[in-house]
């Protein structure tokens, strides 16, 4: 980080930071949850290590200090996550235009398409499950299961977003689906860029603290409702990226060859 004061505590990021290149390093501030104040963070450079968080906790901190970027110090794949989120930072636009490429240049094994496609309808929609479904015949019933309901989700709420979506390709929400040795990932993308992520996971963080129950009519009014909290719960790593009025890109990575109670305590 060239010209940046080191501090005691902050000894043990070194090997991350020595994950990054230059350009990223000059960009890039990695610290502790713990070295952060009471005062809002608001500055999108800041990657953040934390201590093993449930997924409630994860929300407050975002909701609490604006951290946009948090890796879990015992999660899957940490170091792949940090150089994610440091290129990510450095040229968000570059990644909501080519998320693959990203994410294959940050993997440790090479990354394969197996699905991409362009969706204009619910039936569309089913099409695509339906063909997600067969590529998912390998793995086991959990986690097929907690894959097509997120993919379901993302792309529900993608298309309500849209519209109304016209025959026009610039409308139509653009699903994908890519898988290495370690994990499957699902990407989805809507060109409308409305989502609020504050209200978004607020209405999440309400289903952890009330319970899904209490929280069944927050799908009446088009906000983060019981979908929203399976995207959440069920994938283990997640992104989501808003340009407003332009994009919203989600992506969600679920292990593989990983018991579920494993995966679980990961998610």
């Amino acid at each position: 980080m060239g010209t940046r004061k080191k501090q005691q505590d902050e000894t043990d990021l070194d090997p991350f930071l020595n994950l990054l290149d230059k350009k990223e390093q000059n960009m890039v501030e990695i610290k502790c949850l713990s070295q952060i104040s009471d005062k809002k963070f608001i500055d999108d450079k800041f990657i953040i290590l934390s201590q093993d968080l449930e997924p409630a906790q994860v929300i407050k901190t975002f909701l609490k200090y604006g951290v946009k970027h948090l890796v879990q110090e015992k999660g899957f794949l940490k170091e792949e996550e940090i150089k994610r989120s440091a290129k990510i930072i450095s040229d968000p636009k570059f990644f909501i235009q080519n998320p693959l490429s990203v994410f294959q240049d940050t993997s440790c094994s090479k990354i394969t398409e197996v699905l991409s496609t362009s969706i204009k309808s619910s039936q569309d929609k089913d099409k695509t499950l339906s063909q997600l479904r067969q590529q998912l015949e390998t793995c086991s019933q959990s986690l097929s299961s907690k894959i097509l309901m997120v993919a379901d989700e993302l792309i529900s709420n993608a298309l309500k977003a849209s519209l109304p979506v016209t025959k026009t390709s610039s409308n139509a929400v653009h699903f994908s689906v890519f898988s290495n040795e370690d994990y499957l990932a699902l990407l989805c993308k809507d060109f409308q860029g409305s989502l609020d992520l504050e209200k978004y996971f607020s209405n999440i963080l309400s289903c952890y603290e009330d319970g899904i129950s209490k929280n069944m009519n927050f799908e009446v009014h088009k906000s983060a409702g019981i979908g929203s909290f399976f995207i959440f719960d069920y994938s283990t790593i997640k992104y989501v990226l808003v340009k407003e009025k332009s994009i919203t890109l989600f992506a969600c990575l679920f292990p593989k060859n990983m018991s579920n109670v494993k995966r679980e305590s990961l998610a």
